[in-house]
């Protein structure tokens, strides 16, 4: 088990946000992933810098659930280029949260 796996095995949320270049704009992206209640969330989001605080509309958010780490960890491979390798727990604010019982 690598670090990362033991961060989201003990309940750590763990990510990375980044800019890049898309389509000859300026991106941010945010990709997150957190075990709570045994259950694998990852979180996505990706806006155009010049649309971050004007349209919402021009977002992508999503919020997916998994049941198997490895199920969890494919998904991410699938939709950022952000290497799991990369991913730490978040200082001060995280990059989503999680309704609790």
């Amino acid at each position: 088990m690598n670090q990362q796996e033991t961060w989201i095995e003990s309940g750590k949320q763990i990510g990375k946000s980044i800019s890049f270049t898309k389509n000859e704009e300026p991106y941010r992206q945010s990709v997150a992933i957190q075990k709570h209640q045994n259950e694998y969330y990852v979180y996505f989001f990706e806006v155009p810098e010049a649309k971050m605080m004007l349209d919402e509309d021009a977002e992508e958010e999503s919020l997916k659930s998994f049941s198997e780490i490895h199920e969890a960890l494919e998904y991410l491979s699938q939709i950022t280029h952000i290497p799991f390798a990369d991913f730490a727990p978040f200082k001060g604010q995280k990059a989503f949260k999680l309704q609790t019982d």
